[in-house]
């Protein structure tokens, strides 16, 4: 069992108004066990000295999408489950940074779970990064914020024609991966660089 203590100048404990003054506490295993004035030292424990600072619980994130960058959704189906992941844990370790232990991620568009494979890999402590809870793919009503229909379509069809870029932009899809669990189609690469730019034309 890994014992830490933490000697903290100062403390928001997230249930009072007010900071508490010198406090200890008492990692056990990853988990707070105790918290005090003073509190038992088990044998061998760590003590951090941070009489200096001002300590408070981990911040929560509930709604974020490490592999998913809504701004630039088209480029970003070209890209690979790997690269999306990598870029997941740089922002998953930038959020820790600024004090979030735990991050819910909604979903990404991507049909190989990266940001699943994200959480396992931080569980297994190959890489380190926040606490991640994640939903592997984002579910929608047709039509709605998440309905990503028009970066997937069969090979030769169009998608809908409520879409106005869908028509032009559908003819650039080739090629196929793995099969999407969220609208049982399977995602389609782009033929080349000028459907991007038929895509930002509509």
């Amino acid at each position: 069992m890994t014992a830490v203590v933490l000697m903290c100048g100062r403390v928001f404990d997230g249930v009072s108004d007010s900071l508490k003054s010198k406090t200890e506490i008492l990692v056990q295993d990853k988990r707070i066990t105790a918290v005090g004035s003073s509190v038992q030292r088990p044998p061998g424990a760590q003590v951090i000295d941070l009489s200096d600072r001002t300590v408070s619980p981990g911040f929560i994130d509930t709604h974020v999408h490490l592999a998913m960058d809504a701004s630039n959704l088209a480029k970003q189906t070209l890209l690979s489950s790997a690269s999306k992941a990598l870029k997941g844990l740089s922002i998953a370790r930038e959020y820790m940074r600024y004090g979030f232990t735990t991050v819910r991620d909604l979903g990404c568009i991507d049909p190989d779970w990266p940001t699943v494979d994200l959480r396992n890999a931080i569980n297994a402590g190959l890489v380190e990064g926040p606490r991640l809870i994640v939903a592997a793919h984002i579910l929608s009503a047709s039509a709605g914020h998440a309905d990503l229909r028009v970066f997937t379509a069969p090979a030769g069809h169009y998608l809908s024609p409520r879409l106005p870029m869908t028509k032009a932009a559908s003819r650039l899809w080739s090629g196929a991966s793995t099969p999407s669990a969220e609208i049982g189609l399977r995602p389609r690469t782009l033929a080349g660089t000028s459907a991007l730019a038929m895509i930002r034309r509509g």
